[in-house]
């Protein structure tokens, strides 16, 4: 694959070099041709248009840039944000299980290393990205903002001192559409509506938007924008949830050195036979209730399982094998004014708006195979399993087993999600002379998230002895599996309560800041001065009710309703004894239907909603959910965080004339000073304590600029910089948990982290062929410093901050009886590490227009290629796991075509395989889980209605657009490729359209 993208990258600059020549005659301003007649001026338009404003952006630049443009109001050729930017080389689009791009990642880094701006200034939002995953960094959810709104998008490599800090892989600036971008006076209407339909959902999903400005003269402009969706999806797949090693070791104690590659105790298997496993003397199984042995010594067969007792204990199985199906919509009504008044030449004041509005309603159901906590310590409970004619693969993974006495349980999942995000930013530019012009802005964004989370999970009867075949056949998306269990019957009474949840969730985020600065001289030769303030502050509060709701609804304990009556323990509202009368078949006929058919069931029960919402009050018992430390999602944790930031920034821009040719130059630094206060819940005795930490730190970040053009056309760039980011949230909240009854050990937050640094070089290599065209190859690098890692260390109690207030009677004896503060404890958190992370790679990007074979054709390009490092000292399995989520290549490649109305454009993404986990916390032992390459063709038409000429809907387009062409799956493997952690089929979008302005 790579040596053949090594000659098309080889091809590519063959055939620019033929096509530059006549690419150059294209484009050029109407003049006089010497004897009175002028020349034909082209006017270039439609997604062509884009490409050259790109060009022309890119490179009348002084540092490292890429920009997407709509070339009119509500006319990106993309559906959304994410998938607008995933354009730029160096870009990598993180999608959810819908196949939706939600976030972006930069050369490599995280989306929390990205600065987002919204014209200019920093937003935040509350969303916790993909369906499910429950992030609570500094990542920017792109798929809340519609695409209609936006006309600009930029992309910052290399910052200058006049960029917000914050992004060490780089800073992307989202520009709204404001109504003086058009110098036609007037009222101007542009709209468009589309309806999507999904092959997987089978069902259609319509959008529209319309935005309205009027332009007085070119001095008053007002603009007034709505965009809207209510797009439904279905996601069938199946997931793990990681693997386990069973707990073999402690269970024989013959097997003390079994485990060789993990901690064990995730499982285990029976020691005595099961009831509804059957005497079998060829096995070696006997009567109910008797000893069941695997072996007598290690290296003899494994019992029933057909292994040696060392390499059963080696064996990994799926933590839980489940099938899963997702169906929901995604709805978004967004809101966007802004007012431009000019009120001179040298006086303009500006006041933009935007609003949104999203909720997310959808429900997940799966069936899971029982694995974790399946079975007790001793190994002796009735829902143990006995395993037969296992088989594995080289790194141990299961890839054929039966399991005697297996159980499942259903998974009912409910989410109700509502987003809103605001933000208003008045701003001013004023020239008081020609070389002077200030510039100032405020800021204000604020977005909360509330989410309700209510559950149900239903098992069958633990030991009713249902045997289960699961095999793994090579190539196949996940494993078939099979067995007598009555998963598709709702009537069955082997149906009982397993858990119920109620876990809503709050998040609030606001930014508040300003910006001035002052700039003398002229366009090309000046020294900005400026001042800027950001205050962030987030919010997270988590509740859970999930234990007074297990009482009331199951009876197994006393419990308070939602209206203040009690019940008694046994008083249950829905007995097992009527279960099934809630329970319903799946009523999905065509379930995994765009699977590759390896699934061994394709249906399993479901739960009527309204009627067990109604009969349980769960509803009701989640809105009087009592605070809790930690949320529905583990990484979901209460607390708050404040970071006030103040920063002063001086830069310098000139232009000096050197061999015949401009040199641009962009040197300068920015000093920021943040004083942090983070708070979070401390657990004491059932109730929580909450604990206060604050610190200042500050530094100076210095920046270099330089662009040339060394011959016709071509040009180079270099920069260097020092970037910064802060700290992760979820690991600087406090929180303390205590593995024993003792002091010792703990597991905590670290709200001392400090900030990541990066030391960063840019060269680039440019070709502008003319019009679009552009050949260019940038090779960067960025050190980074102060990367985090959990691990646990050796401290002692008085280092770790813990109030002693929190600690129960036990634990302060142990404190005073063993030195107070001065006591060793072992504590386990996110630490800084010492040693430095080396990113480095190179980025192709390639446009050119090919008139001389098709008048109008063209073709895009992009490649990246990544790699890491990490200094001496680390183990192996720590550096590993630094840096995840970087594909060593992505690309993408396109070719468009626009000529008489007519527009065309297929592109092509692909993103390598990579790591996007280095351990598990789940799994207990060192496999990683490796997200695989993920390629997308999509394609997008549209076509002038010329019956239309002479109306007001002139030059309107009828549009289709084909999302995910090939059907292409998003799996995920865990170690070895036989072992799926999580596979989904978004499926094939197609999407009709019509567009115009008036």
């Amino acid at each position: 694959m790579l040596q053949n993208l090594k000659s098309s990258v080889s091809m590519l600059a063959l055939f620019a070099g033929l096509m530059a020549a006549p690419a150059c005659a294209q484009n050029q301003p109407s003049s006089d041709s010497g004897d009175g007649q002028s020349v034909e001026t082209i006017t270039v338009t439609g997604y062509r248009a884009s490409l050259q404003s790109a060009a022309f952006a890119k490179r009348d630049a002084t540092n490292f840039t890429d920009s997407v443009f709509a070339e009119d109001i509500g006319k990106f050729p993309d559906l959304n944000i994410a998938e607008a930017i995933n354009r730029v080389p160096g870009i990598q689009l993180n999608r959810d299980s819908s196949g939706e791009g939600v976030q972006i990642v930069v050369r490599g880094l995280g989306p929390s290393f990205t600065n987002m701006l919204m014209n200019g200034h920093p937003i935040s939002v509350a969303t916790d990205g993909s369906l499910g995953d429950g992030n609570q960094n500094r990542e920017v959810d792109l798929d809340l903002f519609p695409v209609e709104l936006f006309t600009r998008i930029t992309v910052s490599k290399s910052p200058s001192a006049s960029t917000y800090e914050g992004g060490i892989a780089g800073t992307v600036n989202m520009s709204t559409a404001k109504p003086l971008d058009s110098h036609d006076e007037g009222l101007k209407i542009n709209y468009g509506l589309q309806e999507e339909y999904n092959n997987s959902a089978n069902s259609f999903s319509p959008r529209g938007s319309v935005i309205a400005s009027y332009n007085w003269n070119d001095k008053l402009g007002i603009l007034f924008g709505v965009a809207g969706q209510h797009y439904k999806f279905r996601v069938d797949g199946y997931e793990t949830v990681g693997n386990a090693l069973a707990d073999v070791v402690d269970q024989h104690a013959d097997c003390k050195s079994c485990n060789t590659i993990g901690t064990g105790k995730n499982f285990r298997w029976a020691t005595v036979v099961p009831p509804g496993v059957a005497a079998d003397a060829s096995l070696g199984i006997g009567a109910t209730g008797t000893a069941y042995n695997y072996a007598g010594t290690e290296t003899a067969a494994g019992g029933t399982s057909g292994l040696s007792l060392s390499a059963l204990s080696n064996s990994i199985w799926p933590y839980l094998a489940r099938e899963e199906y997702k169906a929901g919509s995604k709805n978004r009504l967004s809101f966007l004014t802004d007012v431009q008044y000019r009120a001179s030449e040298n006086l303009e004041f500006n006041l933009g708006v935007m609003y949104e509005y999203s909720q997310r309603l959808w429900t997940s159901t799966d069936l899971d195979l029982f694995v974790r906590n399946s079975c007790n310590s001793a190994g002796t409970a009735a829902s143990c399993m006995v395993p037969v004619n296992v088989q594995d693969d080289d790194l141990g993974y299961v890839t054929s087993a039966t399991l005697y006495n297996s159980g499942y349980f259903l998974s009912y999942f409910n989410y109700r999600e509502n987003v809103s995000f605001l933000d208003v930013n008045p701003s001013v530019d004023w020239s008081p002379t020609p070389w002077l012009k200030i510039h100032g802005s405020i800021d204000y964004n604020d977005s909360s998230m509330n989410r309700r989370n209510w559950s149900y999970l239903i098992q069958t009867t633990p030991g009713a002895g249902y045997t289960t075949n699961y095999t793994v056949t090579p190539g196949a998306d996940m494993p078939t599996i099979t067995t007598n269990a009555p998963i598709s019957d709702p009537t069955s009474s082997t149906w009982q309560w397993y858990q119920v949840r109620a876990q809503p969730l709050y998040r609030d985020t606001v930014n508040r800041g300003t910006d001035w600065s002052a700039t003398l001289g002229d366009d090309t030769t000046n020294l900005v001065f400026g001042y800027s303030y950001n205050q962030n502050h987030r919010y997270i509060y988590a509740r859970d009710n999930g234990t007074m709701a297990q009482y009331c609804i199951t009876g197994s304990g006393a419990c308070t309703m939602p209206d203040g009556t009690t019940r008694a323990s046994g008083n249950a509202l829905i007995p097992n004894s009527s279960l099934s009368q809630y329970l319903t078949n799946m009523n999905v006929g065509d379930f995994l239907h765009l699977g590759d058919g390896s699934n061994g069931y394709d249906s399993f029960i479901g739960i009527n909603l309204k009627k067990i919402d109604k009969a349980s009050h769960l509803r009701g018992l989640m809105e009087n959910a009592p605070f809790t430390a930690t949320g529905a999602f583990g990484a979901q944790k209460s607390g708050i965080i404040t970071e006030k930031t103040q920063n002063g920034y001086t830069e310098a821009n000139t232009v000096v004339r050197f061999l015949d040719r401009d040199m641009h130059f962009n040197a300068g630094v920015r000093y920021y000073n943040t004083q942090q206060v983070i708070t979070g819940p401390v657990s004491s005795g059932g109730s929580y304590v909450w604990v206060t930490t604050s610190h200042t730190y500050q530094g100076a970040l210095p920046s270099f600029n330089f662009s040339t053009e060394v011959y016709d056309n071509i040009v180079f760039r270099a920069g260097g910089s020092r970037t910064m980011t802060r700290p992760q949230p979820s690991a600087m909240l406090p929180g303390y948990s205590f593995g024993s009854a003792l002091v010792s050990p703990i597991s905590a937050g670290n709200p001392n982290l400090k900030p990541y640094f990066s030391t960063n070089m840019d060269l680039g290599l440019e070709w502008y062929t003319g019009g679009p065209g552009v050949l260019s190859v940038n090779y960067f690098r960025k050190d980074i410093s102060n990367f985090t890692a959990t691990s646990t260390y050796t401290t002692t109690f008085g280092k770790t901050g813990i109030p002693l207030s929190i600690l129960t009677p036990t634990q302060l004896a142990d404190y005073n009886a063993n030195g107070g503060d001065d006591e060793s404890v072992e504590v386990t958190s996110t630490t800084n590490i010492s040693q430095d992370v080396h990113l480095e790679g190179f980025e192709l990007n390639w446009v050119q227009p090919l008139d001389f074979l098709l008048k109008g054709a063209g073709v895009s390009a992009t490649y990246t290629r990544l790699t890491q490092s990490v200094d001496a000292g680390l183990s192996e399995s720590l550096s590993r796991g630094l840096v995840t989520g970087i594909a060593p290549y992505t690309f993408n490649v396109g070719g468009y075509y626009e000529n008489d109305g007519l527009s065309l454009h297929v592109v092509y993404n692909f993103r390598d395989k990579m790591m996007t986990t280095a351990s598990p916390a789940s799994q207990g032992i060192e496999q990683p889980i490796y997200s695989e390459g993920y390629g997308q063709l999509d394609f997008s038409a549209s076509y002038e209605l010329k019956m239309l000429e002479g109306t007001p809907f002139e030059g309107s387009l009828l549009t289709f657009d084909c999302q995910n062409l090939t059907g292409a799956r998003m799996r995920s493997y865990s170690g070895s490729e036989n072992s799926a952690y999580s596979l989904a089929y978004p499926g094939t979008s197609i999407i009709l359209g019509f567009r115009g302005k008036i």
